[in-house]
């Protein structure tokens, strides 16, 4: 249990950065512009365009009943490796295509909905929400390491660390998402797993047919739901890039802190600064995996957002990607060392 005295020393020194945050755009004026600018047309050019559609959609999907059917076909084969229930196929097709926050939302959506557990969905938004392949394979194989040969392996150290960092999770945290077939459910929660589990696992065809009906107050409100994520998705892309420029411009810090701190605030600028360093080949690789895994504050800013009424947990999310980077960082060192 935190303390009341904890509690406020925290509130303090939140308080406190946001007005050392206003006194750095004061002092650096010029880096604070150009950092708004390339947020604003990062954003833009590249998450807009990209990702409103897929949370549209996906929130479309989910309110209608279509990720149900979905996750019929899929689950036979996702259901035995994952030991999930149906529904939770969903945020793991979603998330593996889209990347963060997709897969937390999505995640959050069948909370919500009460489609999955409280305890399920964080084990998905642990496994699920993490960089696109499309980020992946162009920005980081292709554009910074310039190393096509590197995409599949890139691909699966990160997606193999992160589905590791799920497992270890649920293993060290008995109480997390544990399939119903495989142990006793809470005895406080028990009467609603049991409930969503039920839908999970007993979707009629009739019920599934009635779920079709078009309703445009659905699709508006989806539209409207898509907007509302992808404002705060910005909001979040434009004040991290605007505290890493800031950072970048600061002339006395080393280059190592440099790499640090932008690397763990937002992991596009983050990458690129690694990238374009005097660092080793070996060095780069293991740094940028690193950058990727963790996702930066910036994307943990976002799955915060799109965790609103959902019950899910920020701090345990946060915890589970600090893991998730060390699994990353062991599994990189050891392909360099084997491979490069």
């Amino acid at each position: 249990m935190i303390s009341s005295k904890t509690t406020n020393i925290v509130n303090k020194l939140y308080k406190l950065s946001f007005c050392i945050f206003l006194l750095l755009m004061f002092l650096f004026p010029t880096p604070a512009l150009a950092g708004a600018k390339r947020g604003l047309l990062l954003w833009f050019n590249t998450v807009l365009p990209t990702l409103l559609p897929f949370i549209i959609l996906s929130t479309l999907i989910v309110r209608l009943g279509i990720a149900y059917s979905l996750c019929n076909v899929f689950y036979p084969v996702i259901g035995r490796i994952f030991h999930v229930t149906k529904n939770a196929c969903y945020p793991i097709i979603m998330g593996f295509l889209s990347g963060i926050p997709l897969g937390a939302k999505t995640s959050a959506d069948l909370v919500k909905e009460k489609r999955i557990t409280k305890d399920e969905g964080q084990f998905l938004a642990i496994m699920c929400n993490n960089a696109s392949p499309m980020f992946v394979l162009g920005y980081v194989a292709m554009s910074e390491l310039n190393a096509p040969k590197m995409k599949l392996p890139i691909i699966l150290l990160l997606y193999g660390s992160s589905i590791l960092t799920a497992l270890l999770c649920r293993q060290f945290y008995p109480i997390l998402c544990r399939h119903p077939y495989e142990a006793k459910l809470p005895i406080a929660n028990s009467e609603l797993n049991k409930k969503v589990y039920a839908q999970s696992e007993d979707i009629t065809p009739a019920k599934s047919r009635s779920r079709f009906k078009i309703d445009f107050t659905i699709i508006d409100s989806a539209i409207m739901d898509g907007f509302d994520v992808i404002t705060k998705i910005g909001g979040y892309i434009i004040l991290f890039s605007v505290l890493t420029q800031i950072i970048l411009s600061i002339e006395p810090l080393h280059e190592a802190v440099r790499f640090i701190f932008v690397g763990i605030l937002e992991i596009t600028t983050g990458i690129d600064t690694v990238a374009t360093s005097g660092l080793t080949e070996s060095i780069k690789i293991v740094l940028i995996l690193c950058i990727t895994s963790f996702g930066g504050f910036s994307g943990i800013a976002q799955t915060k957002s799109v965790f609103a009424d959902s019950g899910l947990s920020i701090i345990f999310y946060i915890k589970a990607k600090l893991l998730n980077t060390f699994v990353t960082l062991c599994l990189a060192l050891l392909y360099v060392k084997i491979f490069l």
